[in-house]
């Protein structure tokens, strides 16, 4: 299956991400400056002449402050998005085991937020709304510290993208599932109700240099493993849908454990897959 994605986040914003200067290394280069532009004009040359050779060694001079504000070396990490199923002979992805089958798993993702137990969360900006169905995953970089991880907050924005960049089913919501149930009859879902998912993380986890990744895992066995699509009302095309106007019970339901289905991952090789000795660190909460 092709995997399709309708935004990006900036590649400017993240190249300015990878660059932070501390602001006690800042002020010490602004000081350094002024005196330079000072004693130029007292010997009568144009400041702009001298200052930029000068500020250029003087940022080679400050390699050593650069860092984050903390004091904390910066750390380059990902996180990144990918689906599976914990009961595929229930819920599968992309081809039936058994039971019913996600063909299509539509999410419109807004900022993703890493929070440490201390401090400023690390930001991963807009990062996209795109079908999670695939095999592969979504990753994004984040420049973030090395610090003990509480949670992460998992924002969600309604989609209002240009036409063809995702189904039209999904405009205006935040979510779209679609498939056949264990009778292969199909079935989409759609919601527009949730604007934010809290991921805790059971115990504080620290990102190092050998482990860098995280993985935001949605687990469609948790949502659709115990829904009864097979009670669901069949529209006029022959779908069973579940959203604010149709099959109000069942979306409901869905909505009670829609928070469970995020689940988060150490991703030391940040590929976008829970390798095996990467543990499940923490779960969506209600």
């Amino acid at each position: 299956m092709t995997r399709r994605f309708a935004r990006r986040a900036p590649a400017a914003r993240v190249a300015l991400m990878r660059a932070p200067v501390t602001r006690l290394a800042r002020m010490a280069l602004v000081a350094r400056m002024a005196r330079i532009a000072s004693t130029a004009r007292m010997a009568g040359v144009a400041p702009i002449a001298l200052t930029v050779p000068i500020a250029a060694l003087l940022l080679g001079s400050l390699a050593g402050c650069l860092g984050t504000e903390t004091g904390n070396p910066p750390l380059d990490g990902t996180m990144s998005v990918n689906a599976h199923s914990s009961d595929s002979a229930t819920v599968a992805l992309r081809a039936p085991e058994g039971g019913a089958v996600v063909e299509e798993l539509w999410v419109s993702l807004g900022d993703l937020e890493i929070r440490p137990c201390e401090g400023a969360p690390f930001v991963v900006p807009d990062v996209g709304t795109g079908d999670h169905a695939g095999e592969a995953a979504l990753s994004r970089p984040f420049l973030g510290e090395s610090r003990p991880l509480c949670e992460v907050r998992v924002g969600l924005v309604r989609w209002e993208g240009a036409a063809g960049d995702a189904p039209e089913a999904i405009r205006g919501r935040t979510l779209l599932v679609r498939g056949l149930d264990a009778d292969s009859r199909p079935f989409e879902l759609a919601l527009a109700t949730i604007d934010s998912v809290r991921v805790a993380v059971d115990e504080p986890t620290t990102l190092d240099e050998e482990r860098r990744g995280l993985l935001i895992g949605l687990d469609v066995a948790r949502w659709l493993g115990t829904l009864d699509l097979a009670s669901g009302e069949v529209d006029v095309d022959g779908v069973v849908r579940i959203d604010e106007t149709h099959n109000t019970t069942l979306r409901d339901a869905f909505v009670a454990r829609f928070a469970e289905g995020f689940e988060l991952y150490r991703d030391d090789d940040a590929d976008g897959v829970a390798d095996p000795g990467e543990p499940l660190i923490g779960r969506g909460q209600p």
